[in-house]
């Protein structure tokens, strides 16, 4: 056996397998659908982007968002895949947390889709995700990011991260971004489809009450980036 079979081998036997139905041949339509039906609607969604303020000067501080994260409840499903931009929908959105970094109290977005400001008017939310531009380097694999029971019960145990790659946050904040270097998640109320707002992030992250749920989502969802980075 030579040595570079050897360490083939070996890189195989560290692989994880993709659950059963799917092989390294399966398309990204079959992973994404795979997803779709095997936990993708039990997933707290969040976005997350952080600028740091000496990129700025004084006087843009002030018209800044340095950093917003927010954290929505289950029941994205999917909705449409070209190529590989990804659509996530809710019909039933609710904004679990919002927290924002900001000198600037106008500048927090999402203000109006608190939970509770309205118990009569709901919303549907989209989630856009260009796969092809998801690092594969860069986030962090299921971990458990609480062991408090509360906090669990509402937000999910099991976190997985994912980054887009290349991106300019500078120029996102000063409205010169480019789409395709951004998730996007954008929420319109069902009784007024004038009415839209929207959060951009670099961070995208999938949280789950089980460790097997967030495990196999993992592997599926990487493989999808794997096949788009190509």
């Amino acid at each position: 056996m030579s040595v570079l079979t050897a360490l083939q081998i070996g890189a195989l036997a560290q692989t994880p397998a993709l659950p059963d139905g799917l092989s390294e041949n399966s398309s990204v339509e079959e992973l994404i659908n795979w997803l779709d039906s095997n936990g993708l609607a039990n997933a707290r969604i969040g976005v997350e982007t952080e600028v740091s303020d000496d990129q700025f000067d004084a006087t843009q501080l002030f018209d800044t968002a340095l950093s917003e994260e927010a954290t929505f409840s289950q029941g994205f499903r999917l909705k449409s895949l070209v190529g590989c931009k990804l659509t996530l929908r809710n019909e039933d959105l609710q904004l679990l947390k919002l927290l924002s970094g900001s000198y600037n109290p106008e500048m927090v977005r999402l203000r109006d889709v608190r939970v509770g400001t309205d118990p009569n008017k709901t919303y549907f939310g989209e989630l856009v995700v260009q796969l092809s531009d998801i690092s594969l380097k860069k986030g962090r694999r299921p971990f458990r990011h609480t062991r408090k029971t509360e906090k669990a019960k509402l937000f999910g145990t099991w976190r997985i991260m994912f980054r887009v790659t290349n991106t300019s946050l500078f120029e996102m904040v000063r409205g010169k971004f480019r789409e395709r270097e951004n998730v996007l998640i954008g929420i319109r109320s069902h009784q007024d489809n004038q009415f839209c707002k929207s959060l951009w992030g670099e961070t995208l992250r999938f949280t789950f009450d089980e460790k097997e749920t967030a495990n196999a989502f993992y592997h599926v969802f990487r493989r999808a980036i794997e096949i788009c980075s190509k």
